[in-house]
């Protein structure tokens, strides 16, 4: 994808990356024995990038046919 980008006629900043997912749901990827924790009242809701750039350049319809599984 960073080739991707690269060869695109975008310019400017371009946020690399796939779907949203909360902190957790992103934690149970590679732990999924994780134990949910309240969260600080400091932690942002949404810590996504705004991949609309992305996806407008690299044609991408559906960002969550870039997740591996």
């Amino acid at each position: 994808m960073i080739l991707a980008a690269a060869k695109s006629e975008a310019t400017g900043i371009m946020n690399i990356g796939g779907p949203r997912n909360s902190l957790e749901e992103y934690a149970r990827r590679t732990r999924p024995d994780i134990k949910t924790i309240p969260k600080p009242e400091w932690v942002p809701e949404d810590t996504s990038l705004d991949i609309s750039k992305m996806k407008k350049f690299l044609k991408i319809d559906d960002e969550k046919s870039l997740v591996k599984h």
